[in-house]
């Protein structure tokens, strides 16, 4: 696994490198040798966050935890990476019926937990309006949800503005849109 590593506003020493490095061994046995790994550290004031991204041939893993102490960081997020493969694995296993993964020994958990199969039971469609960003925060304070789809006024592309777990808002640009 390709390891890259950013950090912002944090400096990553040898120790924590080498236990990421170590940690980061357990749970490359899910994964190619051409998987890429991503993880970003930084500081906002006295909080510590860490930032996981493992993607193999398109499929992505992400998970990110925050708290005083790094060390611990990297436990919960790997530990939401897990959870994320063994789900992603459950509902392959469902779609082939392969049974081989019945008594796997995984990195984090000591049992393998349990997933449900969910289901589409709504379908909805919409004509989308040419706003600017401005105007897109705007509908989304309006709207029920928390995220709106919209046609960038300026570029014409697809973009989808949402309100982030800590209540600020970010928006996804959808690249290979056609303008509208």
């Amino acid at each position: 696994m390709q390891l890259t590593t950013h950090a912002k506003s944090f400096e990553i020493s040898e120790k924590l490198m080498g236990i990421i490095t170590r940690k980061l061994e357990k749970i490359q046995t899910y994964f190619e040798d051409t998987a890429t790994c991503t993880i970003v550290c930084l500081r906002r004031g006295k909080v510590e966050k860490i930032e996981i991204t493992i993607n193999q041939r398109g499929q992505i893993f992400r998970a990110e935890a925050a708290s005083g102490n790094m060390f611990v960081n990297i436990d919960v997020a790997l530990a939401k990476i897990e959870k994320q493969i063994i789900k992603h694995r459950d509902k392959l296993r469902t779609i082939l019926r392969d049974e081989s993964r019945e008594n796997k020994k995984f990195a984090f958990y000591t049992k393998s937990p349990k997933f449900f199969a969910s289901e589409i039971v709504k379908n909805k469609s919409f004509s989308i309006d040419k706003l600017s960003q401005e105007e897109a925060e705007i509908a989304l304070d309006t709207s029920d949800h928390n995220f709106y789809v919209y046609a960038n006024a300026n570029t014409g592309k697809v973009n989808i503005i949402y309100r982030r777990t800590d209540g600020n808002l970010g928006i996804i640009e959808v690249a290979n849109s056609k303008t509208v």
